[in-house]
């Protein structure tokens, strides 16, 4: 598939996730309802402590089941950015329409006549699929959990076609990020 389709779907995602996020702005006790409270909270523990915040980071991981990976994305961001939690949902846009360039890809690696069109459709589809548009949009782990989940799908679909062991490990780090996510 020629690269130009790529930036199609990855644009085409992108501007329906920043409109959501332009759009439906949500108050902080939204975006930090259900789970989104205690990912916050771990960020803040870490950026709060440093090192001494794993402490109360893993007291926190222990006592919620939650894996560490999302809260440390978040703490990153945080570091990088600040406090905005505007800033959060661009960057889960961006990784949310890179998602979608990764599934299209997964359907230009069909070996079919019709492939590209396939890509496009799927990737397109991915772009514009209610749930992955609102998930980008919320402080929850879904986005980066997809993200890393359909990188490692990507990545072994190579490894499966080529047999490269590049192909294999990065399919095996994807997926270890991904658990931890």
């Amino acid at each position: 598939m020629r690269s130009s389709l790529y930036l199609v779907v990855f644009f085409a995602a992108l501007a329906v996730r920043i409109v959501n996020v332009v759009l439906f702005p949500l108050s902080p006790e939204v975006l930090l309802a259900e789970d989104g409270i205690l990912y916050w909270n771990g960020a803040d523990a870490l950026l709060t402590h440093g090192v001494s915040g794993i402490d109360q980071l893993a007291r926190l991981i222990e006592s919620s089941e939650r894996a560490p990976g999302y809260i440390l994305f978040l703490a990153g961001i945080r570091s990088i950015f600040g406090d905005s939690m505007t800033t959060i949902l661009i960057v889960q846009s961006i990784l949310d329409s890179v998602s979608c360039v990764l599934i299209a890809s997964m359907g230009a690696a069909l070996r079919s006549p019709f492939a590209p069109r396939l890509a496009l459709v799927a990737g397109l589809l991915a772009a514009v699929t209610p749930n992955l548009i609102i998930h980008a949009g919320m402080i929850l782990s879904d986005s980066l959990f997809l993200f890393l989940f359909v990188a490692m799908l990507a990545a072994g679909a190579r490894f499966i076609r080529g047999g490269s062991a590049y192909w294999g490990a990065l399919a095996g780090v994807a997926l270890g990020m991904a658990i931890l996510t």
